[in-house]
């Protein structure tokens, strides 16, 4: 089964005005992925593919990373 092996894996952000009108399908496939209870991040913030990454998101998105590497490799090995 291909769920357990990407769950958590999975993170999508984009702007709510993208230019390449992108946003229509990642809201369509974050409500899919909702209703299937996927363990993913999908996250539409305001602006388009210019101004979503923030500092602020930037930041997060190392932390998060840094974190599941961490985690990854506490337990003996890459998930």
């Amino acid at each position: 089964m291909l769920e357990p092996k990407l769950a958590d894996k999975i993170h999508i952000y984009t702007g709510r005005t993208d230019t390449f009108f992108l946003e229509g399908a990642v809201k369509l496939l974050k409500q899919e992925m909702e209703s299937l209870h996927a363990k993913c991040v999908i996250e539409l913030f305001p602006g388009n593919h210019f101004t979503v990454l923030t500092q602020q998101l930037r930041d997060r998105i190392d932390r998060e990373m840094a974190a599941q590497f961490k985690a990854a490799h506490q337990n003996g090995g890459a998930s």
